[in-house]
């Protein structure tokens, strides 16, 4: 390749770096957001259950962590009030890809009265 052509392909990269930058900074705003949501909605055990498997999950570095089902689905706004009704606190249950996974965590949750 030619320096002009290695200069255009930068560029190119720098406009999609750029991009990228600004759709991830309004993913993390909307996340951001659907968590005060969540947080002004939810009572206060379940929140500091939820906080409580995240720092567990990042300190441990535990793999196989899905969420809370809450955050694993989407559904029309129109159909929010009926499925938090159905569904209640299971919606706050946490997805795990096996037993395992979820006996490490409840270990570290029983160890640090986070659960």
């Amino acid at each position: 390749k030619t320096k002009g052509d290695l200069q255009e392909e930068r560029k190119l990269l720098w406009k999609n770096e750029s991009k990228l930058d600004k759709e991830t900074t309004a993913a993390r705003t909307s996340m951001q957001k659907k968590e005060r949501q969540v947080d002004s909605s939810v009572a206060r055990d379940i929140q500091n259950g939820l906080k409580s498997l995240q720092r567990i999950v990042q300190q441990h570095n535990i793999q196989g962590v899905h969420g809370p089902i809450i955050e694993l689905f989407e559904c029309k706004d129109t159909y929010n009030t009926a499925v938090e009704a159905t569904a209640g606190n299971v919606l706050f249950h946490v997805v795990v890809d096996s037993d395992e996974v979820a006996t490490r965590i409840i270990s570290h949750l029983n160890r640090g009265n986070g659960g």
